[in-house]
């Protein structure tokens, strides 16, 4: 199981990182704000999640990429570049090896990923101004 983020619930569909977050090749540094897992309320309790719950570890690493179009900075100061695809295969893995999820559950949220996701849909979400601030400052190395 993958360790999970320290994380404080802000609202509804929002949510903040209270430290730094070791994904591997990066890590995300404490401050982001992200939605969880953004997946219909009525799928839910259908798959027995919370989009605040053991999905994070999968959901966070992907909402960053998705929020900063698939830009990171990698573990050794170096910008990575993660094409949407290869996000969502994160995403999916992620959940698969490391959420304690089965195997109806990790198949049926990447589904949903790829149907519902788009790297220009999350700047429409209540995190959209906090991050602006904060992709600014990440972009141009100062956190």
């Amino acid at each position: 199981m993958l360790q999970q983020p320290v994380i404080q619930i802000l609202g509804k569909r929002r949510a903040i990182l209270k430290e730094d977050y070791d994904v591997g090749d990066f890590i995300i540094p404490a401050g982001f704000q992200f939605d969880g897992a953004s997946m219909p309320a009525w799928t839910w309790s259908l798959l027995r999640l919370d989009p605040f719950g053991r999905i994070c570890a999968a959901a966070l690493p992907h909402d960053l990429l998705y929020v900063n179009c698939g830009n990171v900075r990698g573990r050794d100061g170096t910008w990575l570049q993660i094409p949407e695809n290869e996000a969502d295969e994160m995403f999916y893995e992620r959940c698969k090896d490391g959420c304690d999820m089965n195997w109806l559950q990790s198949r049926l949220v990447r589904r949903a990923v790829v149907w519902f996701g788009d790297y220009d849909t999350y700047h429409k979400s209540k995190s959209a101004e906090w991050n602006r601030q904060w992709l600014w400052a990440y972009n141009h190395n100062i956190i």
